[in-house]
């Protein structure tokens, strides 16, 4: 397991300045322990702590203990073509100290790269297949929590809209734990990165005016009326012992 570290300061780029390496072999059942470790390449040191945590399936109760959620992306699929950005966060959450939790709450995917009706995990040769499709990921599930929320940003623009659309939805963990390794399709409802008043609309037309003078136009997309778009994924939760 590696740890890298990056100098994000505004001189540089964000250099990697150097990793700390840990053997899985050697993190150990029971509480946490903090100690400082010397990062690679550098004189510099960090205070890390490891902590293995045993993980069962989970039982039949209603709440959801604390554990661990993988997942999948197995699709997107929309009524017109998309650029697709996926991410899935668990609701904000504060420690009893009233500070943030150490575990990740967001999941971010990268972009896809093709513009396409549907996405899909296949062959490589295949139309439907995109980078962005091998993502996956593992969140930290906290006793009390019980929906997972799913936002797909859509990067294409269309014509008669102002900013990129913002399709949401959410699933809850007891329909994941009940769903077993069964793959969930979910139907998201559409919402916008900006709103749909006249004023950003107007902004935008004055724009998209000027910008011609300059670059000839290409066909965009516009609205229609009844469109969805879905998104297909398969979870495995796993509960701590």
């Amino acid at each position: 397991m590696g740890i890298e570290f990056f100098d994000k300061d505004n001189n540089t780029g964000d250099d990697l300045m150097g990793s700390i390496r840990a053997e899985i072999k050697d993190i150990l059942p029971g509480p946490a322990q903090e100690l400082w470790r010397g990062i690679s390449a550098t004189s510099a040191k960090a205070l890390v702590s490891y902590q293995w945590i045993n993980q069962k399936p989970p039982g039949q109760g209603r709440e959801v203990e604390d554990g661990l959620l993988s997942f999948s992306c197995l699709g997107v699929k929309s009524t017109e073509r998309c650029m697709p950005n996926i991410t899935l966060k668990l609701p904000e959450k504060k420690s009893s100290d009233g500070g943030q939790y150490m575990s990740n709450r967001e999941w971010k995917a990268i972009i896809a790269f093709k513009e396409m009706k549907e996405f899909k995990l296949c062959e490589v040769t295949q139309d439907n297949w995109d980078l962005f499709q091998l993502q996956g990921g593992t969140l930290r599930i906290l006793g009390g929590d019980d929906v997972l929320l799913v936002e797909v940003v859509d990067f294409l623009e269309r014509e008669d809209e102002v900013g990129y659309r913002r399709w949401l939805g959410d699933i809850t963990l007891l329909q994941i734990r009940e769903a077993k390794d069964k793959p969930i399709t979910l139907n998201l409802k559409k919402n916008f990165m900006k709103k749909q008043h006249f004023a950003n609309k107007l902004v935008k037309k004055v724009v998209k005016g000027l910008h011609k003078l300059y670059i000839e136009p290409t066909a965009q997309l516009v609205s229609k009326s009844e469109e969805i778009m879905e998104i297909k994924l398969q979870f495995s939760l796993s509960i701590d012992c």
